[in-house]
């Protein structure tokens, strides 16, 4: 089996500050407030979503926004300028906003957005072009997002793609069926990947983290995080935050040992409507939305969010995309011997990010590879 991608549907909404944890927005910050509250709901599913995608997104679209509803945007995102999605060899994003033909879009706003793609086909026609601009630029790993859009508003689609060669690849004859325990209690054989060599390690209380560099320069890694046997992955998701995180991370150093790890194909989707009003996005929602810098004429409030990613690992490498449509409408520890052990043989976390986590591109719990 090969990681394949996990499929979000993000439902946007936004209103009342609730949002206290972090002083300043980061891919960690939002990316486990929101895996929290996605991977409650879906236990025994394979939760992956693209943080640094979804913070662009809506960045993007608080850039023509003002007042609450832009502040409650940006306490979660950071101001677009301030989210580095300059491209790395082996990541790259775009952009697409689609306008519907009886708006007028204002020059400043897309100027904004460097490199934005404009396009504004009929809304019959539209949700093909859209899913078009997203299969071109994930190379089909996505090919569809959406299936309507609205007769007013725009649709903004934030692309991001993603394809590492491990550094240390995996020997395929090393591949074999493995069991792995899932939360529920049942255990099945999946198929596992093994090898030993130098790590990124350290051991905790909690439990297990490892990191996998990728080939190039862009210092970027997988880093997996394995609870210890009576630690639900659920229970330590629901306790970690982005300065407990960093902590873990600081105690990584180099390391022998060997390390099992599944190869994963998955996929799934859900909605953040609620989610993201807990987190004190709430205005953007409300048909007194202030998204006045966007188009001529009308105010616009956000009817929907997007969020699909799709996520393949093997022996050779990792690929990744990620898409997020935001939907505007008219509103009415170490341990250096002896050699360690990772076995990944029931639920875990992951990330791909670079080595300190500040870009996180994905994170996700795998609970059902």
């Amino acid at each position: 089996m090969r990681l394949q991608a996990t499929v979000l549907a993000l439902l946007f909404s936004l209103s009342g500050p609730l949002w206290a944890e972090a002083t300043m927005p980061s891919d960690a910050s939002l990316g486990f407030a929101l895996l929290k509250q996605i991977n409650a709901e879906h236990a025994d599913s394979n939760v992956i979503i693209a943080p640094r995608n979804i913070r662009t997104a809506l960045a993007a679209v608080a850039t023509g926004a003002e007042g609450e509803t832009e502040q409650q945007i940006v306490a979660l995102t950071g101001d677009y300028q301030s989210i580095d999605n300059t491209s790395l060899n082996s990541a790259q994003s775009a952009m697409d906003i689609w306008v519907a033909p009886v708006e007028q879009l204002l020059p400043a706003f897309a100027a904004g957005l460097p490199g934005v793609h404009v396009q504004s086909t009929s809304p019959q026609t539209a949700p093909a072009a859209i899913n078009d601009f997203v299969s071109q630029h994930t190379h089909g790993m996505i090919t569809h997002v959406l299936d309507t859009v609205p007769n007013t508003g725009i649709v903004l689609t934030a692309v991001l793609y993603f394809k590492g060669i491990w550094q240390l690849p995996f020997d395929k004859k090393d591949t074999k069926p493995r069991p792995f325990h899932f939360a529920s209690g049942k255990t099945a054989d999946v198929d596992t990947m093994f090898q030993v060599n130098k790590f990124n390690y350290a051991e905790n209380d909690s439990g297990q983290i490892i990191q996998l560099p990728y080939s190039g320069d862009d210092h970027l890694v997988l880093t997996v995080f394995l609870p210890k046997q009576q630690i639900s992955i659920h229970t330590w998701l629901a306790s970690i935050d982005e300065t407990s995180w960093k902590a873990m991370l600081g105690g990584l150093r180099r390391e022998s040992g060997s390390l099992q790890l599944p190869k994963l194909k998955s996929t799934f989707s859900t909605t953040l409507g609620d989610e993201l009003k807990a987190l004190g996005m709430r205005r953007p929602f409300a048909d007194d939305a202030q998204f006045h810098g966007i188009v001529q004429g009308h105010a616009l409030m956000i009817s929907e969010i997007l969020h699909k990613t799709a996520f393949a690992m093997d022996e050779v490498s990792t690929e990744a995309s990620a898409a997020t449509s935001v939907i505007l409408r008219a509103s009415a520890i170490a341990r250096p011997s002896p050699p360690f052990s990772m076995v990944v043989d029931r639920p875990f976390f992951l990330t791909i990010g670079d080595r300190s986590n500040n870009r996180i591109l994905f994170a996700g719990v795998v609970n059902a590879p």
